[in-house]
């Protein structure tokens, strides 16, 4: 039997404990905190601690290894998911492919 996983185009890559971001809306300045969860080439996903309308068009912002560098990455939402603890697990696929070095700065 093939899982949901296996199934999957590219591989998933979980960011190490506390990994923590940001996102924001367009035609705003407001951001919010997430925790940050799997990254592929094609997507990621973060835990929320609000649910996000599937569709939304937003931008994640996830620091890379050095810390100063910030990657501003254009996502779509396309599942919000409650989880047990309350919190929202939020899946996005991102606009184009993120390239291998955006990627490994980032993990």
């Amino acid at each position: 039997m093939t899982t949901k996983h296996q199934r999957r185009r590219f591989p998933r890559y979980h960011f190490g404990l506390a990994a923590l971001g940001e996102i924001g809306w367009p035609n705003t300045k407001d951001k919010q905190k997430v925790w940050l969860w799997d990254l592929s080439k094609v997507g990621i996903s973060f835990k929320s601690c609000a649910t996000l309308e599937v569709g939304s068009v937003i931008t994640v912002y996830i620091k890379g290894r050095c810390r100063s560098h910030v990657h501003c990455l254009t996502v779509q939402t396309i599942h919000s998911t409650k989880e047990p603890d309350g919190s929202w697990r939020i899946g996005c696929k991102f606009k184009s492919e993120v390239s291998v070095e955006i990627m490994e700065d980032v993990l």
